[in-house]
């Protein structure tokens, strides 16, 4: 689970990319220090964007 603060400054984190499949943060960024503080996986919403691809590239032989 992520946090909504900074671990360094205790700064609000920013989302910085978002998935594509859920539209939940992948990606939080912290603009006070500059860092990325959290990246955070969807392993379910890999594997759905994965097929999507698999589904696409057959599709197009």
């Amino acid at each position: 689970m992520h946090s909504n603060s900074c671990r360094i400054c205790e700064s609000k984190l920013e989302v910085e990319h978002i998935c594509k499949v859920c539209e939940e943060p992948t990606r939080l960024f912290c603009h006070t220090c500059g860092i990325e503080a959290e990246k955070i996986t969807h392993p379910a919403c890999l594997v759905i964007d994965l097929n999507r691809l698999v589904v696409e590239s057959l599709r197009q032989k």
